[in-house]
């Protein structure tokens, strides 16, 4: 998994990861993460800010099973515009 300073996946991962330890508390490695399909050696990992090995998904679910939601904002411009845009200031200059 790709660890890069612009992987946006990375950050999404270490907030999720610290919105399931923050909701468990600090010492609840060995009994209150089992309960919620959390094995100790990942939830030490959680704790850690150690998230490379975690999926998205699996931290939505974790998430889910604790009772809470994750909501994805999406920004995203008119791509086919600018596009077209720069290929017409491209033309231009030839």
């Amino acid at each position: 998994m790709s660890n890069a300073p612009d992987d946006p996946i990375h950050p999404l991962r270490r907030q999720l990861a610290r919105e399931l330890t923050r909701a468990l508390g600090p010492k609840s490695q060995h009994l209150l993460a089992p309960e919620f399909g959390i094995r100790q050696p990942r939830m030490s990992e959680l704790s850690r800010d150690v998230v490379d090995r975690f999926s998205l998904e699996w931290l939505i679910r974790r998430i889910h099973r604790l009772g809470g939601s994750v909501t994805i904002t999406v920004a995203l411009g008119d791509v086919a515009r600018q596009w077209t845009a720069e290929r017409f200031r491209r033309q231009r200059r030839r």
